[in-house]
């Protein structure tokens, strides 16, 4: 790094790394999930000149096909370009191998590298061939290297570490956030290479998915009566046809809703909550009355519940019409938002106990945690789809927003500013919490003239 500079605020300190300049048009520029490197390219002739940090990589082609920078979680780096007859690959900023092939990196430590020639492909583990098939997928997870291959009879085998499964179809193997692999092969579900006992013979119809938390696997059979799996465990649905809800995590449950014939689309829709120890219960009338005012299929929109506690709950309500479309949020709290109020970015704080969203008003944008306000803003930047960012622990959160006077954006934590202000024009990416108490982000400084660069800043509370 050519630049390091500290500067302390109160109860936090904010640390500034330059990481490299930024050329041509500084949209271009982005940095990796972890904020290791940051690169930037200018475009000449039909020609791309990148730069990763403060190396210069050689000249290809724009229009060259299957090229990334980053693996893993991005403190690990590709490069590809072709060189006369031959394809140059780099790992790390040096020259990995030269071949007449194609060469697709899935890691570094350990070396696995994917080689495709013609309609053959081949598996390199550490400089030594493992697979070598027509079609092969790799994937570095929790566990170790997972592969899956095309073997005999149109079969495939699907293997990771010393479990090893052969399915008679193309297995979709799902990892969960515990690090546990599911996969629906032979019509069975196995977890880590394991038949799950106690499930129906699969039909090609039942559901078979992970939560939206990414945390438990579901399963609902299509034949009458429907049966409803939560890892492997039945739930006492009955009748109801319980499905899940995809866009919400849930961290105590499961939340479902009733599932319709499409001639009653048009009819109000139960919402539940269940987890592997109750049976379904439906929210209570305060909420659910929120819930009958929607009607599916009537406005083509969706609408969600989150419980955020005993007395604290919202409704996500967003009703399409053809003309345009209504959001509508409905807090359950001491200070009850009209109906009519426009939201965006809503988020979930880890421990479920805050929602972070933004509200549009004449005189500015709000950002809201729960029944405290901060603001007004000329403008709130949106985080990966949401307007706040919480911490590990659901204690701080942060956002970025436009003050009215400043052409600037400006982080905030906890609704304080932190001094550190960017340039309003390029997003390179959110604020994201390494732990509770420590924040980072990359911003530009000043990039629009020739001394522009890029900055690693890093905000400990």
């Amino acid at each position: 790094m050519s630049l390091l500079f500290a500067l302390t605020l109160a109860s936090m300190s904010v640390k500034w790394e330059a990481m490299g300049p930024c050329l041509g048009n500084p949209a271009n520029v982005t940095t990796d999930p972890g904020f290791h490197h940051v690169f930037t390219h200018e475009v000449k002739d039909n020609q791309a000149r990148y730069i990763i940090d403060d190396q210069v990589l050689p000249w290809r082609s724009t229009h060259a096909s299957q090229f990334a920078f980053w693996l893993g979680g991005g403190k690990d780096w590709f490069y590809q370009f072709t060189d006369g007859n031959e394809t140059v690959l780099w790992l790390n900023g040096k020259e990995e191998r030269r071949e007449k092939f194609s060469m697709y990196p899935i890691s570094v430590s350990p070396k696995v590298i994917l080689l495709v020639n013609g309609n053959r492909s081949e598996l390199e583990v550490n400089g030594k061939s493992v697979i070598q098939a027509h079609d092969i997928f790799a994937k570095v997870v929790k566990q170790g290297l997972l592969t899956m291959h095309k073997i005999e009879n149109d079969q495939w085998r699907i293997q990771c570490g010393k479990w090893s499964i052969v399915s008679s179809d193309q297995p979709d193997p799902m990892e969960l956030k515990d690090g546990r692999i599911v996969v629906r092969a032979n019509e069975r579900i196995y977890v880590d290479g394991k038949p799950v006992g106690g499930l129906p013979i699969l039909d090609r119809g039942d559901e078979f998915m992970a939560t939206p938390s990414e945390r438990s696997w579901v399963l609902q059979t299509v034949k009458e009566p429907k049966e409803f799996y939560l890892n492997g465990v039945m739930m006492k649905t009955g009748t109801l046809g319980l499905l899940p809800i995809e866009d919400i995590e849930f961290e105590r449950g499961l939340l479902m809703r009733q599932d319709q014939d499409s001639e009653e689309e048009e009819e109000p829709f139960k919402l539940f909550r269940i987890t592997t120890k109750n049976p379904p219960q439906p929210f209570s009338d305060l909420v659910a009355r929120h819930v009958y005012e929607y009607k599916e299929g009537l406005n083509d929109g969706a609408a969600a519940l989150i419980e955020l506690g005993e007395d604290h709950c919202a409704i996500l309500h967003s009703a399409k019409t053809s003309k345009n479309e209504e959001p509508k949020v409905v807090w359950e709290s001491k200070q009850m938002l009209s109906s009519a109020t426009e939201y965006g970015g809503l988020s979930l704080s880890p421990d479920g106990t805050r929602l972070g969203f933004l509200t549009e008003t004449p005189i500015g944008e709000f950002v809201r945690i729960n029944d405290q306000i901060f603001g007004p803003y000329k403008s709130v930047d949106w985080l990966d789809e949401t307007a706040v960012v919480f911490s590990p622990d659901g204690k701080h959160f942060a956002y970025v927003a436009e003050e009215k006077n400043s052409p600037d954006l400006t982080l905030y934590i906890d609704g304080k500013s932190t001094g550190v202000k960017c340039d309003g024009l390029v997003k390179y990416g959110s604020p994201k919490w390494q732990n509770n108490s420590q924040l980072k982000l990359v911003v530009g400084k000043d990039t629009l003239s020739p001394q522009g660069k890029v900055y690693r800043v890093t905000v400990q509370l």
